[in-house]
């Protein structure tokens, strides 16, 4: 290594280790500059940038500056600096020494080397970077002698009381820290040169004398500490602003920047001084933890845990007696809570009859207990006896969900219940939901057997409402009706006989549903039937009444349906349709369709009348069975064309009968065989009726009939009202064939009539 020269200062402003890079042309060989970019120390030598230290700050030292180098070994290596270039004495503290035993003759550490000149007067002609001992203070002053454009003399290093200082810093071999109490700056022209080697004032002591300055220790870690008893257990500091314990290469007490202690806790909560992990052992005749406010507590132990308050010799509050049998919580000197022997907690009371007591402060106070949900949708609930109730408060709603009263009434929902239960306030007008009254989900397999909200009980006979497998019962006692009232009205009541009556309260007849009145005060019952929609399809539905036995089919039905058109608010053409199950169907069919126009369809199946008009009147010529009317304008209007009695007698407006006659419709056709034969020996007979019609009557005899001309009779085998066959028939005369054959004879006649005419004309004419 060069010697550098003379009084070459360190130069801390010249910037980044790029820039210093870039001047080193400039810097003499050997001297010293500062990096402020990396807190480093480099020396020029030859043209290169040697890192050779770096700058600290020494605790209450300003403008400390460590110098190390690497290679350094130990002080007695012949590579270390030179009493010129700040040599060290080969008493100064190495890496690895026992300071309590590196002492020099005077007792304490010093800065001089092994050649330094020692008297009690300075040397007379020195050279620039000796050093000189004086042995005769006892301060131990040690002085460098150089020389500037100022001055030549020698300068006190270490001027008693001052703060400079000789340091061994850990892990960094070689290591020399210079401290000048009065240096400002790096540009103070007061600082120490690396030629020199100049210490500043202050140096460290050792054993026999006290420590006036600062010693720096690196920061270490748990399996080798700066401050050891052993490799592995010692003193070290695991962060910024905190120290901590180890042993056995592991960390066990720790202190963080706000004072906090941790015991096995390397981060100790920020919010307790002391953070322990693990179990707390007390042991000792006095074994009670005490917790003060620093005067302390005079009472023994007991193993109560002891919190001293702000005032009073006495604890303020005192956790625990176990040698009496109970556990008693007190804050200045009155107890609030006690366990007792038996495992009984009492809040506000000595004495517990109960696994949990609370008893108010006094009286007039409420007293509860709050139950607190710490997440973030939580709420917070309450119990607590207030003014002679028992409230269930919901706090963060601030509202009394249940209260039971001192009569034994209970509001869900209110505070002010006005019968055994009360659900919901007081009526009035509100969009909020209603109060729901939930009685589980279960239910009875047996209906009406088991009711879940019973109404009545007498012992034997019981009247509430039920749930059993899929319906809701309604359960009275047998043979009372449900009624239901709004007010004080009955509108509906379902008797003891299962009959439900609307509009009345009493029926005696056999109806099960029984209609009487409407909404609009009509006396008339209203049955109104709606489909589901405002705009229905053509042939949808509108409505059905079906009729069935008690299984899931229907055997007849009457439905309504859209019959085409436009449907509208203006336009609603509808049809009527009735359906019946034949004998031998499993579902009903079609029988009768009444068109949006009245237009009637009637279609049936098998033998019997399409269509039986029955009337009580008696047979005659005045009474009417059917009437036919056309020019309608409304039901009950028209102009009567056709018209049946009840003696048989068909009226009509024209006198016309006919038949479908036209060729396109016939086939086969030939002239008629001669009817004289059967016209004549027809037998026409005066006779009456049996019943009905009594009075007499021109015609024919079935049976006689059959004997000239069976086709024109005709066979109906008799049925009772349920179209049973009953082994007989009634036989009837087609007259109007009859008169087509009378036709055909009377054609023949006038035939030989004309035939005669001509022969008598002849015979007058001869």
């Amino acid at each position: 290594m060069p010697v550098p020269s003379p009084r070459n200062p360190i130069l801390p402003a010249r910037g980044n280790y790029a820039d210093l890079l870039a001047n080193v042309a400039s810097l003499n060989d050997g001297e010293i500059c500062y990096a402020i970019d990396q807190d480093t120390i480099y020396m020029n030598e030859g043209g290169t940038l040697v890192a050779v230290g770096s700058v600290t700050s020494v605790a209450g030292k300003t403008g400390a500056v460590t110098l190390v180098k690497a290679d350094i070994t130990d002080f007695s290596d012949s590579d270390y600096a030179t009493g010129a270039e700040g040599d060290l004495a080969a008493t100064a503290t190495q890496p690895g020494d026992n300071v309590s035993t590196l002492i020099n003759d005077a007792g304490y550490l010093t800065s001089a080397p092994s050649g330094a000149t020692v008297s009690e007067t300075p040397p007379l002609t020195p050279s620039e970077g000796d050093l000189w001992y004086d042995s005769s203070d006892t301060g131990g002053r040690t002085y460098v002698y150089y020389t500037d454009a100022d001055s030549s003399q020698w300068v006190d290093v270490a001027p008693q009381g001052a703060g400079g200082s000789v340091y061994s810093v850990a892990g960094k071999e070689g290591a020399v820290t210079l401290v000048k109490a009065d240096i400002t700056d790096f540009s103070d022209g007061d600082y120490a040169t690396a030629a020199q080697g100049t210490l500043a004032d202050g140096a460290v002591q050792s054993t026999g004398d006290t420590m006036t300055g600062a010693l720096g220790m690196p920061a270490g870690s748990a399996a080798s500490p700066s401050v050891y008893f052993d490799a592995n257990t010692g003193i070290y500091s695991p962060g910024a602003d905190q120290v901590a314990i180890s042993t056995n290469g592991t960390g066990r007490l720790f202190v963080d920047a706000s004072g906090n202690v941790g015991v096995g806790v390397a981060a100790p909560n920020a919010n307790n001084k002391l953070d322990v992990a693990g179990n707390l052992l007390l042991s000792g005749s006095d074994n009670s933890i005490h917790l003060t406010n620093g005067t302390g507590v005079s009472d023994s132990g007991n193993g109560a845990i002891r919190v001293r308050g702000q005032s009073g010799a006495s604890p303020s509050m005192i956790l625990g007696v176990p040698s009496s049998g109970y556990w008693a919580f007190e804050q200045n000197g009155s107890e609030k809570a006690r366990i007792d022997s038996s495992g009984r907690l009492g809040l506000g009371t000595s004495s517990p009859s109960y696994k949990l007591e609370v008893r108010a402060d006094s009286a007039g106070v409420p007293v509860g207990i709050n139950m607190v949900d710490t997440n973030a949708s939580g709420r917070s609930y309450s119990i607590r006896s207030d003014a002679g109730q028992l409230r269930f408060r919901d706090v963060t709603g601030s509202a009394d969900r249940v209260v039971l009263d001192s009569s034994g009434r209970v509001g869900i929902g209110t505070d002010l219940p006005r019968s055994l239960l009360s659900l919901g306030a007081a009526p009035a007008t509100s969009t909020a939901t209603p109060a729901t009254l939930d009685l589980g989900g279960t239910y009875s397999s047996t209906a009406g057997a088991n009711p879940k909200l019973r109404i009545f009980y007498d012992g034997s006979s019981t009247a509430g409402f039920g749930l059993s497998a899929n319906q809701l019962d309604y359960i009275s006692i047998a043979g009372n009706a449900h009624a239901f009232y709004v007010g004080t009205s009955q509108v509906m009541k379902i008797d003891g006989s299962g009959r439900l009556l609307v509009g009345t309260s009493s029926y005696s007849g056999n109806a099960t549903l029984v209609l009487e009145n409407n909404s609009s005060g009509s006396s008339f019952g209203h049955l109104r039937i709606n489909t589901n929609t405002s705009s229905p399809a053509n042939g949808n539905a509108l409505g059905l009444i079906t009729f069935s036995d008690n299984t899931t089919s229907y055997s007849a039905d009457i439905y309504a349906a859209r019959d085409g058109g436009t449907w509208s608010a203006s336009s609603k053409p509808t049809r009527l349709v009735f359906s019946t199950t034949a004998d031998g169907a499993s579902s009903p069919t079609e029988r009768m369709r009444i068109r949006q126009n009245g237009f009637t369809s009637i279609r049936s199946v098998g033998v019997g009348a399409v269509i039986s008009l029955l009337t009580s009147l008696s047979a005659n010529s005045s009474d009417t069975l059917l009437d036919g009317f056309h020019s309608s304008t409304d039901i009950n209007s028209g102009t009567a064309s056709i018209r049946i009695r009840t003696n048989g007698n068909i009226e009509n407006s024209n006198n016309s009968y006919g038949q479908l006659s036209d060729i396109k419709l016939k086939e086969n056709i030939v002239d008629a065989n001669s009817q004289w034969d059967d016209i004549k020996a027809l037998q026409v007979r005066n006779f009456n009726f049996k019943e009905g019609q009594t009075h007499t009557q021109i015609g024919l005899i079935a049976q006689e009939v059959e004997l000239v001309s069976p086709g024109l009779v005709n066979e109906a085998p008799d049925r009772d009202e349920d179209g049973n066959d009953l082994g007989t028939v009634t036989k009837s005369v087609s007259y109007s064939v009859l008169y087509m054959k009378a036709v055909k004879a009377l054609q023949e006649a006038m035939e030989r009539i004309e035939t005669l005419e001509a022969e008598v004309a002849a015979l007058k004419a001869s």
